[in-house]
């Protein structure tokens, strides 16, 4: 689900027990194929994918929608190549 700007930042604003928050920043990932897409996936000893982002045009667009207190990882040479950077919380 592409939802507002201001309903991401709330929802990436949440824990839920037990999971640790991620934001992994697409670039240009099939479904959208001319945008940068942040998803929010939630990770406690799996991976658990949301319907949960954001698509825009430039990855700064995307990065600014992304709270202050997430941590940036760069792109690490196993992640899928879609994959431009991931934030944790």
């Amino acid at each position: 689900m592409n939802i507002t700007d201001q309903q991401f930042r709330e929802i990436l604003s949440r824990r839920i027990d037990g999971y640790i928050n991620i934001v992994a920043v697409y670039e240009k990932p099939k479904d959208y194929p001319d945008k940068y897409v942040g998803r929010l996936l939630l990770v406690n000893s799996k991976i658990k994918l949301t319907e949960i982002f954001i698509a825009k045009d430039t990855l700064e667009e995307i990065r600014r929608q992304i709270p202050d207190f997430y941590t940036r990882l760069n792109r690490n040479k196993y992640d899928d190549p879609v994959i431009y950077e991931t934030y944790i919380w």
